[in-house]
This record gives C-alpha cells, structure tokens and sequence, in this order.
C-alpha cells in the first residue's frame, strides 16, 4: 500500500484574491477569457470571414464566442473520432448540440481569430 505522504501537494497553497473570487464553471471561464479579448476575437473573426470571403462574410458577437470556446472546452473532455459525433444522433453530446448548429460551429472554426500577439500584450 502506497504512503499518502508520497503523493501529497508540495507546492504554494496560497491563492491570489482573485483567484478566490471564482465561483463557477462560467466565473472561472471568464478568468481567462476577458470581455476584452473576446471584442478583439469577435471584430479579427469578422474582419478575416470579409477578407476570404467577401461576398458572404460572417457576422458574431462575444456571446457566440464564448459559446464557440465553450464547445471546445467541451470537446476537449468528450473525445469523438470525428467533430460531427458530437451533433450525431447515438454520440450526441447535449452540452455541445444544444449550444449552437454543427454547421455554424465549423463556420466559425473556419474564420476564428484568436489573435495570440494581441493576447501576449496583455501580459
């Protein structure tokens, strides 16, 4: 039988207050992914769906966004061999389904625009 001293937590336990202020799975979303950014994914997704396709380009907003990173994290924990699983009748994931048309969320997937330099700036 294995000691629990061997396996316990060495490391600083004291959090930052706001790292304690989080409460939630959306709190804790919100942490990492500011109203900010998110304006600047929103306004580069849209300007770059202009720029490859200028007769039909996309249109979102920061809600949509979330939800998009939202299915992400979420696919992240429900592997399928292929995106479509997820929407599939018999593999359907409702915390993914419900949020947003698969069709929708490959279009988004397509012109999304993380924007990693103007993330590094913030910090």
């Amino acid at each position: 039988m294995r000691d629990p001293q061997e396996n316990r937590f060495l490391g600083q336990s004291d959090l930052p207050e706001d790292i304690l202020q989080i409460h939630g799975a959306y709190s804790f979303f919100k942490f990492f992914f500011t109203d900010e950014f998110l304006a600047q994914v929103v306004e580069q997704t849209c300007l770059y769906s202009a720029q490859k396709r200028p007769n039909k380009p996309i249109t979102t907003d920061i809600k949509e966004i979330e939800q998009f990173l939202g299915i992400i994290i979420w696919k992240s924990l429900v592997r399928q061999h292929s995106t479509r699983r997820h929407w599939a009748a018999g593999t359907r994931i409702p915390q993914i389904a419900d949020v947003m048309p698969i069709n929708r969320f490959e279009e988004l997937k397509r012109f999304c625009t993380l924007m990693l330099q103007f993330y590094q700036q913030l910090f």
